[in-house]
């Protein structure tokens, strides 16, 4: 009997071991495939570490509004902006800013065609404030984004006038002054259909991606004043004549880290 006890219980031991290794690797397995979480793009010479991902399954907690219009999640988990007939415009700015050489990716689609959208990088007080918490609050009009009291590059696409004309052609600003840095003759989101947009920035240069072809590749050289290397990413949407809807989608930030820095 004793003997049978002690054999028991070893088999009971060597079972609570084996249970726990198979954990600890389901665990280390569930861990290490989060960590790999990938950009669709690859850039060469850099890797890439998940900074900030929205999917819109849950809440809007990592977002910011300003401006008159809806912002809701969708049924089907994405994010729909829809600006008000008398809006001056919608901005939506992510809770947190981003600092250094990172890669902003989303998806957008633009169902309704009088409008224009414009991607925002680096958004901060011309003095350094974050701009939700030390800036008065704002009403959306672009004025406030490109002469105002904010700095920031903007990225137009699919861009129409107040009376519905189509504005061919795609451009990176700085701001405040409305300072144009590259302009391209296309409008690359002129359909109506979803996109996929990825902007790199890497110290002074900005990159601008629809559907993997390169739209923008310009350096900020300082002559309208120093290189913007922090802020907050957002997006400005304003409609011509009609309520203009805008949906995104599978929004993410990386990190870049050139690989000669791991060597």
């Amino acid at each position: 009997m004793v003997t049978y006890y002690h054999l028991n219980r070893k088999i009971n031991n060597i079972l609570i071991f084996l249970l726990f290794c198979v954990s600890a690797m389901i665990l280390s397995f569930f861990g290490c495939a989060k960590q790999e979480v990938k950009p669709r793009m690859a850039l060469p010479g850099y890797r890439s570490e998940l900074l900030f991902q929205e999917n819109f399954d849950e809440d809007l907690d990592q977002w910011s509004f300003e401006g008159k219009g809806e912002v809701a999640i969708t049924e089907d988990g994405r994010l729909l902006v829809a600006v008000d007939t008398e809006s001056e415009g919608v901005a939506v700015w992510t809770s947190r800013d981003f600092s250094g050489d990172f890669h902003l990716e989303y998806e957008v689609e633009i169902p309704e065609t009088p409008g224009i959208n414009l991607a925002i990088l680096c958004a901060r007080g011309t003095h350094g404030e974050d701009i939700l918490s030390e800036l008065p609050p704002r009403t959306g009009k672009l004025s406030e984004y490109t002469r105002g009291q904010i700095r920031n590059y903007h990225i137009s696409y699919h861009c129409y006038t107040p009376d519905g004309q189509h504005v061919p052609g795609s451009r990176v600003r700085k701001n405040p002054g409305y300072l144009l840095l590259s302009s391209a003759k296309h409008d690359p989101c002129r359909e109506n259909r979803p996109y996929f947009i990825d902007v790199v920035k890497i110290d002074n240069r900005i990159q601008f991606f629809v559907d993997g072809n390169l739209i923008h590749d310009v350096r900020d050289k300082g002559g309208f004043g120093p290189t913007y290397m922090n802020g907050k990413i957002g997006f400005w949407i304003h409609g011509s004549g009609t309520i203009f809807t805008t949906i995104f989608d599978k929004i993410r930030v990386f990190k870049l880290i050139p690989k000669d820095e791991d060597s």
